[in-house]
């Protein structure tokens, strides 16, 4: 396990493994500058639901759906990303596109408005063929112009 992630799935025997955790804090640490830190509930619920999204839709096509579904997906679920939302949108609006942590904050906001604010199911969410700059373009509109 790197000390760059939080925690690492491995879909096919569906093992979790995570960073150094204090479970009585509910917190995962990482070994990096800030953010290093993130809620061990949240973690554990992203990294479950990229085991039931590769159980659903089966390895061969798991491995095909975009970054942006699996993880926003997985972000969505967790209900966080590493970011603040204050963090995320000022981050997003200074053009920081090196920022993993950034993107991890804009798939979350793209599933997020697909599910919420387009009123999509989540069967819609993987069965469709969305325009990945588009749905980003739409959701930096509502988020960060506003």
């Amino acid at each position: 396990l790197s000390n760059y992630s939080f925690a690492s799935t491995i879909p096919v025997i569906e093992n979790i493994r995570v960073n150094k955790s204090r479970i009585e804090d509910d917190l995962v640490l990482r070994n990096t500058e800030e953010p290093n830190k993130r809620s061990l509930s949240g973690v554990i619920a992203h990294e479950v639901t990229h085991n039931q999204i590769s159980r659903k839709f089966g390895l061969a096509k798991y491995i095909n759906i975009p970054r942006w579904k699996d993880e926003g997906y997985s972000e969505y679920i967790a209900g966080e990303t590493t970011l603040s939302f204050d963090e995320g949108v000022k981050l997003w609006k200074e053009g920081e596109s090196d920022s993993p942590h950034l993107a991890y904050f804009k798939y979350h906001q793209m599933v997020k408005y697909l599910l919420e604010t387009e009123k999509i199911s989540v069967e819609e969410l993987f069965a469709k063929n969305f325009e990945e700059k588009e749905i980003e373009a739409k959701v930096y509109k509502k988020i960060c112009l506003n």
